[in-house]
């Protein structure tokens, strides 16, 4: 299941490069910043559980493994590039419309 939506993500952001290559700057920084937050996101509760019991555990499920970091990670960035690369171009472009000072310097 995880690989599945992380290759569908993957192919998400390659389409739409390809789709508006105007907005190939902003894809890359989606993902390398979604990339470091989802492994911040990831190794972080790993990290957390090493010290505190996590919450709505049973039993003595104290420390999470060091694999569930990896779901972590890869859940994260799978559930949130498919709305970085859909709902943010059309905002931006609205928010440029709007307030003209805010877009991007024409480097034509």
């Amino acid at each position: 299941m995880f690989l599945g939506v992380l290759f569908a993500s993957d192919a998400i952001v390659i389409g739409f490069g390809l789709w508006k290559p105007e907005w190939n700057t902003y894809g890359l920084a989606s993902v390398i910043g979604l990339l470091v937050g989802s492994t911040i996101i990831g190794f972080g509760l790993w990290g957390y559980s090493q010290i505190l019991p996590l919450p709505l555990t049973t039993g003595f499920e104290h420390n999470a493994p060091i694999y569930a970091s990896f779901f972590w990670l890869v859940w994260t960035f799978a559930t949130e590039i498919p709305f970085l690369v859909t709902i943010v171009p059309p905002v931006a472009k609205i928010c440029y419309r709007a307030f003209p000072f805010l877009a991007p310097p024409d480097n034509k």
